[in-house]
């Protein structure tokens, strides 16, 4: 490890090419959303964005918020996706998915297409 933190040129590469593929994947994520009309809060640092499916919660069976979040959940994971719920991070409201966008781009370009068949049609 030591050799890779001193090494001249590998190191100052790597950051570079990490923090490029950072900036693709949250712009084509946050694209993503944009476009298929899906509020999230806007990241300046880490690896997620937090979005808001409520609205695709709404025609889901369930009495209450939770439920319905459960029930989108599950049929997101029945589709192969697993997004992190509100639930899962003692959100505040139900409803709140955790998008992680650190994934390599085919995986990435893979999961958005999946959120939209099997998240309700978004």
């Amino acid at each position: 490890m030591l050799t890779i933190l001193q090494h001249k040129t590998f190191l100052p590469t790597f950051l570079h090419t990490n923090r490029l593929r950072l900036r693709q994947h949250y712009t084509l994520t946050a694209h993503f959303l944009r476009t298929n009309h899906i509020p999230y809060v806007p990241s300046n640092a880490g690896f997620v964005i937090w979005c808001d499916l409520t609205k695709y919660t709404a025609w889901l069976p369930g009495t209450t918020a939770l439920q319905r979040e459960r029930e989108l959940n599950k049929r997101l994971l029945d589709g192969g996706v697993h997004l992190a719920t509100s639930e899962a991070f003692f959100g505040e409201v139900n409803g709140w998915f955790r998008i992680t966008f650190t994934v390599e781009r085919e995986v990435l370009l893979i999961a958005l297409e999946r959120y939209r068949v099997f998240g309700g049609g978004f």
